[in-house]
């Protein structure tokens, strides 16, 4: 016999009760739902919505951890005990750096859709603090605040494209400031196939110019016999891969395998990127380097540049 569902437990309350005491919007309490199964609302005979103090308790301290910088789809489904631990930890934790005056700027122009000032202050910003310290500062935590705000519903694909567009043309053109043709060690960067988020990837290749490695950015989307072509003509040995999100560990070692297969011993593959550390034992045991950060990925380039390069990588 079924035990009775405890008042905690019942469900009380509609969807504009509950989105007010869970302080999120209703069309993010649906998406949460919808998307990550973050709670489970009973249902009336007419199909509406009713959500228990339970369900609230939980949608609040989600709603808290997405503020903090969680990812929506990586905590939905972990018990509440985890999460309130989560909550607590972060509480314990010694205060974060405040984000940059041009990160503040930047965020402030993308919530008000002003494509013309956030296109500015990311150039700018380029522009006086250099490339590293733009990335640092600005462009990588802009990347995954925005990362975090669609995951959990909070912003619309207006905002979205707003920043891909801005994005997109300043590291576009901060890599045609950065490149020097000549014969320093090379590199190839790209996303492999079905990653279609390129930005990360961008930054990898701006951040090896800077190192001084003779980077070529590939682009998205690229499938391993094409990356392996590209690397042979250019005489690379070293291949720099960003994804971002999940991807089936066992297409990402056949990818590697092509690519060992195609360009020879001598390869090297740095896989980078918000989605890398979730498939981290894959990589590795395909032979992968994994840079969990761009400090990792820095030392790895730093480790490496005065490798002598090879003539041919895949002769």
């Amino acid at each position: 016999m079924t035990s009775p569902a405890s008042k905690d437990e019942m469900g009380r309350y509609p969807i504009r009760v509950a989105a007010q005491r869970s302080g999120i919007t209703p069309d993010t309490l649906r998406a949460w739902e919808r998307r990550y199964d973050a709670v489970t609302p009973t249902r009336t005979d007419a199909d509406r919505r009713l959500y228990s103090d339970a369900d609230i308790r939980r949608l609040r301290l989600l709603r808290e951890l997405v503020a903090q910088g969680h990812g929506i789809s990586g905590i939905a489904a972990l018990p509440e005990s985890e999460l309130a631990s989560l909550v607590e930890g972060a509480h314990a934790a010694p205060a974060a750096e405040p984000p940059s005056p041009e990160l503040v700027r930047a965020r402030a122009a993308l919530e008000a859709l002003d494509a013309p000032t956030l296109r500015q202050t990311v150039t700018r910003a380029m522009v006086e603090l250099g490339p590293e310290r733009a990335i640092d500062q600005l462009i990588a935590p802009l990347c995954r605040g925005i990362g975090h705000a669609w995951q959990g519903g909070t912003i619309s694909v207006a905002h979205e494209h707003v920043a891909s567009v801005a994005l997109r043309n300043a590291l576009g053109g901060l890599l045609d400031m950065l490149y020097i043709g000549g014969t320093r060690p090379s590199l190839v960067v790209a996303t492999p196939a079905g990653e279609r988020h390129e930005f990360g990837a961008m930054m990898a290749a701006a951040i090896a110019l800077s190192a001084g490695w003779g980077a070529t950015y590939l682009g998205p989307d690229i499938p391993a016999p094409d990356i392996a072509g590209a690397m042979q003509q250019l005489g690379a040995d070293t291949v720099l891969l960003s994804v971002v999100r999940g991807h089936d560990p066992a297409a990402l070692e056949q990818e590697l395998r092509i690519l060992r297969e195609r360009v020879g011993p001598r390869l090297r593959v740095v896989v980078g990127g918000a989605g890398a550390s979730a498939v981290a034992t894959s990589l590795q045991a395909a032979g992968a380097h994994v840079a969990h950060d761009l400090t990792a990925l820095r030392r790895f380039l730093e480790q490496h540049l005065a490798e002598e390069a090879p003539a041919g990588a895949g002769a």
